[in-house]
């Protein structure tokens, strides 16, 4: 175990989407995205900065449409709201966008806590996939079953929901 280096949860996912060949990242940057945003410049993949989470939504979807790759649109825990109609227009278009949303902390969840919402059952009639991450472990794992779902038989937008507590710590 010496020599392991510990990653916070936003650097997994990055590295984990690097290494599934995802290219372009469009997010508005700042707070619950800032460990990702890092290791996204870590590894220098090109990361899109956007004024609102329905524009980085909407531009993660026409990437998407064009490259025919998956794209990413990540956005914090409030961000849902805002990427629905990005979601409904991925969906009818079958572009394969990776959608990642924060949500409450672990501890926190279903207390009614600040910004609370149900992103998995807000994104799962518009999205192939919905799913909340709840190990930092396990993050890859989720991320390669996105990407396959994204991609598999006719493409279409997934949803991964990541506590922003998994995000920050190690």
């Amino acid at each position: 175990m010496e020599g392991r280096r510990r990653m916070r949860g936003g650097a997994l996912l990055a590295r984990a989407l690097h290494e599934k060949g995802v290219e372009h990242v469009f997010t508005l940057s700042g707070g619950f995205c800032n460990t990702a945003l890092e290791g996204f410049m870590e590894l220098q993949m090109r990361v899109i900065n956007c004024p609102h989470e329905q524009v980085a939504g909407h531009l993660a979807d026409a990437h998407a449409r064009i490259s025919r790759k998956p794209t990413v649109c990540l956005v914090g825990p409030e961000g849902i709201a805002n990427a629905v109609p990005a979601m409904m227009e991925a969906w009818g278009a079958r572009s394969p966008v990776i959608i990642v949303t924060g949500s409450s902390t672990r501890m926190r969840r279903g207390a009614g806590g600040f910004k609370e919402i149900d992103d998995v059952a807000i994104a799962a009639p518009l999205t192939k996939y919905s799913v909340s991450v709840t190990d930092g472990t396990r993050i890859s794992e989720f991320v390669d079953r996105a990407w396959t779902l994204a991609t598999r038989g006719y493409p279409g937008p997934v949803h991964l929901s990541l506590p922003v507590d998994l995000m920050f710590s190690s």
